[in-house]
């Protein structure tokens, strides 16, 4: 059994493809630099060390994981450690600066339904709804709280239908236009994409080579229907 821990790129499915993924990755990493940065920084500087420290954390790890899989480097640490420490900052900022951090849990769980597989999304932001709930019950009124935990459910439950709905229409989509309408083989087009997929998961200490197998038997066959249909 492979125990080695899954990266962003490993565990991507559907919404995004290889290169897409890469890009979107050094996208986010640029964004959560020039956000998350900052208000560790604050953090520090108001002695809140627990959030400003978790917050550093997640940058750093989160960065690492974006390189480790734009260079396709062997030593990712999965995504599995940004993704428990961005839950721990989204805790610990509800629980200390009450409705002034919950903006934040929507975009987060957003960003959670289209970047990772639908069954570890869910998981994700089940414990991220669970989470800002019990942290926001010491600074909000119960009422306040009902209304954000629904909030949060909705907007979790609307992604995550869109999500599954792009996924279909993309796997429908995919099929069509990497098949041939004859024959349900795969064409040209796909073969193309399968290679360069191979080539940016390639890595060099496993690196990818092509192998193209032509059986004779085929050929003869194929020889032969083309003898009789002239005739």
């Amino acid at each position: 059994m492979d125990m080695k821990p899954k990266s962003f790129s490993e565990v991507s499915n559907g919404i995004l493809d290889l290169s897409q993924h890469y890009t979107v990755l050094k996208f986010l990493s640029v964004i959560s630099f020039l956000v998350f940065i900052p208000l560790s920084i604050k953090n520090f500087l108001i002695n809140e060390n627990a959030l400003g420290t978790v917050l550093l954390l997640f940058e750093i790890s989160l960065l690492f994981e974006v390189y480790a899989n734009t260079t396709r480097k062997t030593f990712s640490l999965g995504h599995l450690i940004p993704v428990t420490l961005l839950i721990m900052s989204l805790i610990l900022a509800i629980y200390i600066f009450g409705a002034l951090a919950t903006y934040w849990v929507f975009p987060i769980i957003l960003s959670v339904v289209f970047l990772l597989p639908q069954t570890q999304a869910l998981v994700v932001n089940t414990a991220i709804i669970l989470g800002s709930s019990a942290a926001a019950i010491p600074n909000l009124e119960v009422s306040v709280i009902g209304r954000f935990v629904t909030a949060m459910f909705i907007t979790a439950v609307v992604a995550h239908i869109l999500v599954r709905g792009i996924r279909l229409l993309q796997s429908e989509l995919r099929y069509l236009s990497t098949r041939d309408p004859l024959t349900g083989a795969l064409n040209r087009h796909q073969l193309d994409t399968l290679l360069e997929s191979a080539r940016l998961a390639s890595k060099p200490s496993k690196p990818v080579s092509p192998l193209l197998i032509s059986t004779s038997l085929n050929r003869s066959m194929t020889n032969m229907d083309m003898t009789l249909g002239m005739k």
